[in-house]
């Protein structure tokens, strides 16, 4: 039985002894046990949930933990590539060689594109900036909000509930 069902049956079966006025007191009895049962098997319910949510996070932090091994090792062989290339590059550079012929994979120097160098003195006009969205700082305002400033349409929000597992 899903966890949403017995969960309907809990409420039912509250809301039922909350309407206790034509109950007798063995019926009353019944549906207080009934309740308890009820509750046990919700309780199983969401501990197997929980197991299989703590299942699922352990696996969570290895697929995480194999992408940052992933992440270093393209690093590394990224690097080793530019460093590679730039070995190559500054040794025909040095050595005054522009071109090597080879069929299946030929080197040659070649002009670089234009770009630009901007020096940390320059003063660049207004219509080169990029204008960016201001970012909201939650933390910063968690932290004024919490010793006592008050923002206008900004409230410490302090009444959420959430899951705990462990």
């Amino acid at each position: 039985m899903k966890l949403y069902e017995i969960s309907e049956r809990y409420q039912n079966l509250a809301r039922l002894l909350e309407n206790e006025e034509n109950m007798t007191e063995e019926a009353e009895g019944l549906m207080v046990k009934a309740l308890d049962e009820v509750e046990d098997e919700f309780a199983d319910k969401a501990r197997n949930i929980a197991r299989f949510i703590q299942n699922l996070k352990a696996e969570e932090e290895a697929v995480v933990a194999e992408i940052d091994r992933l992440e270093k090792k393209k690093m590394a062989v990224r690097n080793k590539r530019k460093r590679l290339k730039g070995y190559v590059e500054q040794e025909m550079l040095l050595s005054g060689i522009d071109k090597i012929t080879d069929p299946v994979l030929p080197l040659a120097l070649r002009k670089a594109p234009p770009s630009v160098e901007v020096k940390p003195e320059a003063v660049i006009p207004e219509k080169y900036l990029i204008q960016q969205d201001p970012k909201v700082d939650k933390r910063g305002l968690l932290e004024a909000l919490k010793a006592g400033e008050e923002i206008a349409g900004v409230r410490l929000v302090d009444d959420k509930k959430y899951l705990k597992i462990g």
